[in-house]
């Protein structure tokens, strides 16, 4: 009997094939890069029709769902909210006037066609514009814009990595404000990352570096940059601090994989050390039944590559655990311990390791990490990724028939290239809206600037690099007795920076690659989420459903038992 996935035969257009110097590169699945079409639209409801039930045949699905739930439901803090709505609005912070009437903000106010977030067209001409609060946003003034560079995105910034690759705070003279008159207000650390600074108590400042991919929260003077007091932190991160120059109180949040959140705060003029203000309880959840270790295991290269590894405390190393291993590396963003729910209910319900691996290409060890992970660096990226696998099997953690990758947007293209490269060394594969198609993410809504990551592929040295690696264009039957590890992609339909044609054209060129080769038994799986984006601001019923999700396709496809 055979009892190999059916998989939707998606129509390939054979006929589309481009010249991208000199060499010839087929795209038979371009007609799903416009998700408006009839055609797109049923390929995306046949992709959920298959995988829907293989979801819900989950056994520990219920109880994975209620788990979620109820940890999920522990108080949050934030700041007052508004009803005011802001539209076309993407990619930006927002900053407050000193006086708290309004605030700037960055918006590509002349974006043309839908702005929905299922628009493809590229983003441009980004304005700086100006908001009271309690007006239309049709009297909003532009403050600042640059007609003659329309890829630019407005940033304003005094921390800079010039000359300072692990980021240095200058003071600018902006009436005068020529390169050699900068002068060094704190300058670059030999070996710490600079990540923020925050001016407060008239004549001090605060400031947040990264040590070891942890945080440590510093007291400078202003005048002289002289550290004052450095504030005791656990291992983990500073998530969030309110202090101003003309207020002597500071406020900070820290958060690690164990801890959701602790308000710390001090009077830097009456008190000697910060107290907690308020400590975020989770239910029926002892966090001092678990334990975080960092280590450093050597790459291809020999690079050594920090590595955060969380289990029980009773974990015992003899390959029985199931392992979550995760991992970005790239635009120079920092992965650091932070609080989530999904990887607790892993680590707690399926007696699982959490593992997360600085890979080169983020910005731990400042631009130079960075640098050793883009343009022709990128492998490195790939091969960190994959020796923090070989490292947790060797170190008796998991197996690799036990072990899921995990990435997502960056992290996913990282999951699709380890996927081509080591199909052996996953027994399954979590990829969250990733970048798959190399050769043509920079066509569409914000992908044009990621060619600072990724080098651009009109460059002919640039196109030869990304076509090595690219996940679209390098699926291939494995050798052997080998198989794709099981697989699911995730996307949305309204997902305006990486847009969802990624995940479309490499679900149906895995599922026309493999699916019908008689190995390959694991699932090559999509599921596309209607009327949600790229991720941020998701509300938590969302996020609990896409959650279940994961973690009951991780249990189905390794076999795992949910233990209460």
């Amino acid at each position: 009997m055979d009892t190999r996935i059916q998989y939707p035969e998606a129509r390939r257009d054979e006929s589309v094939v481009d010249d991208y110097h000199g060499v010839k590169i087929s795209d038979p699945y371009r007609w799903l890069e416009d998700p408006d079409s009839p055609e797109t639209k049923a390929f995306v409801d046949a992709q959920n029709a298959i995988t829907k039930p293989y979801l819900t045949a989950c056994k520990a699905r219920d109880n994975i769902h209620d788990r979620l739930k109820q940890l999920w439901d522990f108080p949050k803090y934030s700041c007052e909210k508004y009803s005011e709505i802001l539209e076309k609005v993407k990619f930006s912070s927002i900053t407050w006037t000193h006086d708290n009437r309004g605030i700037f903000y960055g918006q590509y106010r002349d974006q043309q066609g839908k702005t929905d977030g299922s628009e493809t067209l590229g983003n441009e001409n980004q304005k700086l514009c100006y908001h009271v609060v309690g007006t239309s946003q049709s009297d909003d003034v532009v403050a600042v814009e640059f007609p003659e560079e329309p890829l630019w995105r407005i940033k304003a910034v005094f921390r800079t990595n010039k000359n300072a690759p692990n980021y240095k705070l200058v003071a600018i003279d902006l009436l005068d404000y020529e390169q050699h008159k900068w002068v060094d207000l704190l300058p670059e650390h030999p070996e710490n990352v600079l990540d923020w600074a925050e001016a407060v108590d008239g004549d001090k400042f605060v400031a947040c570096y990264i040590q070891d991919v942890k945080n440590i929260l510093q007291l400078h003077c202003l005048n002289t940059g002289k550290v004052l007091r450095t504030f005791p932190l656990d291992l983990g991160t500073v998530v969030g601090f309110s202090g101003e120059k003309k207020f002597s109180e500071i406020f900070y949040q820290f958060t690690s994989f164990l801890t959701p959140g602790i308000i710390y705060t001090i009077d830097l003029k009456k008190e000697e050390e910060p107290r907690i203000l308020r400590e975020i309880k989770v239910k029926d959840f002892d966090a001092s039944l678990y334990k975080t270790s960092q280590i450093f295991y050597k790459s291809k290269d020999s690079t050594k590559v920090p590595m955060f590894i969380v289990t029980r405390n009773d974990a015992t190393l003899d390959g029985t655990m199931p392992g979550l291993l995760y991992g970005y590396g790239g635009f120079n963003a920092s992965i650091q311990p932070t609080f989530s729910v999904t990887r607790l209910v892993f680590i707690q319900h399926f007696n699982g390791v959490l593992a997360v691996a600085n890979v080169r290409g983020g910005g731990e060890y400042g631009e130079r990490w960075h640098n050793a992970g883009r343009f022709f660096n990128r492998q490195n990226a790939f091969d960190d990724f994959q020796y923090a696998a070989k490292y947790l099997v060797e170190n008796g953690y998991t197996t690799s028939a036990k072990l899921t990758i995990q990435g997502g947007s960056n992290g996913g293209l990282a999951v699709g290239v380890c996927v081509n490269q080591r199909p052996d060394l996953f027994g399954a594969a979590i990829a969250q809206v990733g970048v798959m198609d190399m050769l043509r993410f920079h066509k569409f809504t914000i992908g044009s600037a990621w060619v600072s990551d990724y080098g651009n592929p009109d460059d002919p040295k640039h196109f030869e690099n990304l076509l090595k690696y690219s996940p679209l264009h390098n699926v291939r039957i494995p050798p052997d007795d080998i198989q794709y590890p099981a697989m699911l992609l995730l996307t949305a339909d309204h997902d305006d920076r990486v847009v969802p044609l990624h995940t479309l054209k490499l679900t149906a060129t895995l599922q026309y690659t493999l699916g019908n080769i008689s190995k390959q038994k694991n699932p090559l799986f999509a599921k596309i989420d209607t009327k949600a984006g790229h991720g941020s601001g998701k509300p938590t019923m969302k996020m609990i459903e896409e959650s279940t999700d994961i973690l009951s396709f991780i249990a189905q496809s390794l076999g795992l038992e949910f233990k209460l």
